[in-house]
């Protein structure tokens, strides 16, 4: 991923509330409708805000004045900024843009530059005892105790064996907490089962798809779960090192490559780009990009569970994401 950052003190002869009015709703449409041409895949516009708490934030750190606002485009990698904003089309759009900035932005004192992630921390709540979702021997599970099965309802006894009686071969993971909603588990495990073992795509790319997701999350148990399946799917140590790293891989195949571009940009953005879709569709087909939205979209509900419920891993594993 590859961000712009802008940082906008507004012309002398603007107020700010009229810098943010024409940028808000001026400049703003104008760079949505050029977006396409230029490649980008996100747009954002963080306006500075005003009134005696901002004030007090500024003078903080005895800084220079503040910003009047921050614009953020994003670009899926530098080579998609690159070939777009180079093509006659992205040429035409930026310098388009670029006029209309002198109208309102004094350019000589808005710096601006670009960016790629490269530490990036989730602040959970504080878990006490097991934070680092192991189970130490001593310290038994907090939330969602396991369900002892002279504990089950009818209902839950039914899904229950089915769970344990399919493929997965055991009640594990999720599975546990999800119980507490025997309908909800029944639907989730019949859904589950399906991405996991009757999608178009090969194993090693469906795996993929979900330790990306599960890196996206960090969810521990879910990726100590699935990398293993995905190094026996046949996806190379390398690349599992990279997404669990946060680096971007080196691939091997074009189809590696089209699906970490679609699966990381839509649990980026919350959205792909046209250049991103058509790229999965040539590798994939229809079929094979609905499968792919479908295995993000359940195992963000896998790692949400397992988070929430603070599944641990088993004794003497290592938390195996860095955070």
């Amino acid at each position: 991923m590859l961000k712009l950052i802008f940082c906008l003190r507004r012309q002398p002869h603007l107020s700010r509330s009229e810098f943010q009015r024409y940028w808000r709703e001026d400049h703003g449409p104008r760079v949505a409708e050029r977006m396409q041409a230029l490649g980008a895949i996100r747009y954002v516009q963080l306006r500075a805000l005003e009134g005696p708490l901002a004030d007090a934030v500024a003078a903080s750190r005895g800084g220079p004045e503040p910003y009047d606002g921050v614009a953020e485009v994003y670009w899926p990698d530098l080579d998609s900024f690159l070939t777009a904003t180079g093509s006659s089309a992205g040429r035409a759009a930026g310098a388009d843009l670029m006029a209309d900035e002198q109208s309102f932005i004094d350019l000589a004192r808005s710096p601006i530059f670009l960016t790629e992630p490269h530490f990036e921390r989730d602040v959970l709540p504080d878990r006490g005892a097991g934070d680092d979702n192991r189970n130490d021997g001593d310290t038994p599970m907090k939330r969602f105790p396991p369900l002892a099965p002279e504990d089950l309802t009818e209902e839950q006894r039914q899904v229950f064996e089915e769970i344990a009686g399919g493929p997965r071969g055991g009640v594990r993971g999720p599975f546990n907490a999800l119980l507490r909603s025997p309908k909800l588990a029944d639907r989730a495990q019949r859904l589950g089962a399906f991405l996991r073992y009757e999608t178009s795509l090969p194993p090693a790319l469906s795996e993929m798809a979900i330790i990306i997701t599960a890196r996206a999350w960090t969810a521990q148990y879910e990726w100590y779960a699935h990398a293993r399946l995905a190094r026996e799917g046949g996806l190379p140590d390398s690349i599992i090192d990279a997404i669990a790293h946060r680096r971007r891989p080196e691939f091997e195949t074009e189809e590696q490559e089209a699906l970490y571009t679609f699966c990381t940009e839509l649990h980026e953005t919350h959205g792909v780009s046209d250049q991103t879709y058509e790229r999965a569709v040539r590798a994939f087909g229809e079929r094979g990009v609905a499968e792919i939205i479908g295995l993000c979209g359940y195992y963000v509900m896998v790692a949400m569970t397992l988070n929430v419920a603070q599944v641990p891993l088993p004794d003497g594993i290592e938390p195996p994401l860095p955070v």
